[in-house]
């Protein structure tokens, strides 16, 4: 402490700490193409199915905020457009028409949004290729 009459110190402002800053948030980068590797084509053989599903799933997660994703009609015609060979072709046409009919018909259309788009053609992909002989093929 300074005696009276003497010059009080002048105290020196002390640096602030420095604080690292928080990385920046990331950002989905605006594009038309989908992030990922796309699946393996499928050609109808029952023993790739769950292969092709678990590909397609991977990459429906990687790309869940793109528009092909969050809209069922156009994620199902995506998947649709993934599969071809002369023991699919008929079964993929006949799929694409459904999908389009229920879409576009004069009476209740469903909305392209509508998830059913999706559940519908899940389920006739599992009902027509799952392996029935997987449980055997993994012994």
């Amino acid at each position: 402490m300074a005696q009276p009459g003497q010059a009080q110190p002048v105290q020196q402002a002390q640096p602030a700490p420095v604080v690292a800053a928080a990385p920046p948030a990331a950002q989905q980068v605006a594009t038309d193409k989908l992030c990922g590797i796309t699946p393996n084509n499928f050609n109808g053989d029952r023993r790739k199915s769950q292969q092709f599903l678990q590909e397609f799933n991977l990459l429906w997660g990687l790309n869940e905020n793109h528009e092909i994703m969050v809209v069922p009609y156009y994620c199902t015609m995506y998947a649709l457009s993934l599969m071809r060979g002369p023991n699919i072709d008929n079964w993929v046409n006949d799929q694409v028409l459904k999908l389009r009919e229920r879409n576009t018909r004069q009476q209740n259309p469903i909305d392209r949004t509508d998830v059913r788009h999706w559940d519908d053609f899940n389920n006739a992909f599992t009902t027509a290729f799952t392996d029935t002989a997987l449980e055997q093929t993994a012994q």
